[in-house]
């Protein structure tokens, strides 16, 4: 009997979180400052506040969720077409479309990674959150939870241990 294998390959990029977000502290203040946009901050779809740090009307949204079956809360920042999902020690940033690991890899061989528009964007705005390294692995939920009570160094450490795993330093 045939079977269809699925490869495609989801890829995870992964930085250093460098703020300690909470509502009632400058984080998120500091965050519209360091991309220069506008932030609205919201809990579960709800407008808390808006920080404005331009004279531009578009905004940038920040939301505060807690989803029903979970009593976790996510941190996620609306930038463009990404979402970047803030948790204590690290963020992820998922992507607007669907890019093959494998191809996201041969990019970064090839040297056209830092030659996309795309990307150069991408980069640039995790530069302006204060990393200067990118994490890219492929995503396997066992492996991505056993990240959330670690610190960085120990985050690392499990990336750098993964057999599909790149690093981008800026």
């Amino acid at each position: 009997m045939d079977t269809f294998e699925n490869t495609y390959k989801e890829p995870v990029l992964i930085v250093r979180n460098n703020f300690d977000i909470q509502e009632d502290n400058n984080s998120l203040e500091l965050i519209a400052n360091k991309l220069n946009q506008n932030l609205k901050v919201f809990r579960n779809n709800n407008l808390l506040k808006e920080i404005e740090v331009n004279n531009n009307s578009e905004a940038i949204e920040f939301n505060f969720h807690n989803y029903e079956e979970s009593n976790i809360e996510h941190k996620i920042l609306v930038h463009g077409d990404e979402a970047f999902l803030f948790h204590e020690e690290h963020i992820y940033i998922h992507l607007p479309f669907e890019l093959d690991y494998d191809s996201l890899l041969e990019m970064h061989n090839t040297n056209k990674l830092v030659e996309d528009t795309y990307f150069k964007l991408l980069f640039q705005k995790v530069k302006d959150l204060g990393s200067d390294e990118i994490h890219i692995t492929v995503f396997d939920p066992g492996n991505m939870e056993v990240l959330t009570d670690k610190n960085w160094s120990e985050i690392e450490q499990v990336l750098q241990t993964k057999e599909e795993y790149f690093k981008i330093v800026f």
